[in-house]
């Protein structure tokens, strides 16, 4: 579920299971498609990011460790926004 703008306005809820490239958005109440923005579901999913082995090591290793995780360069940190 996503709030576009302030609390007040209808969220988009996406569904994490849509096979496709893109997540599409959904009116919470009746699943209908909204005009929200289509998220691209690889750089959200980590069931969908290809980790080598000094990646997937150094994830285990920084999990035990209390540090932030290398990620594959196609993942982005998305912003944080305040209304």
């Amino acid at each position: 579920t996503v709030w576009y703008g302030s609390r007040d306005h209808a969220p988009a809820v996406y569904d994490l299971k849509e096979d496709g490239e893109g997540l599409h958005p959904r009116d919470l109440k009746t699943r209908q498609r909204n005009e929200a923005p289509v998220l691209p579901a690889d750089r959200l999913l980590f069931n969908r990011q290809r980790l080598n082995w000094v990646q997937w090591v150094a994830t285990w290793k920084s999990d035990a460790e209390m540090t932030i995780p290398l990620l594959p360069e196609q993942a982005v940190e998305l912003p944080s926004t305040t209304a």
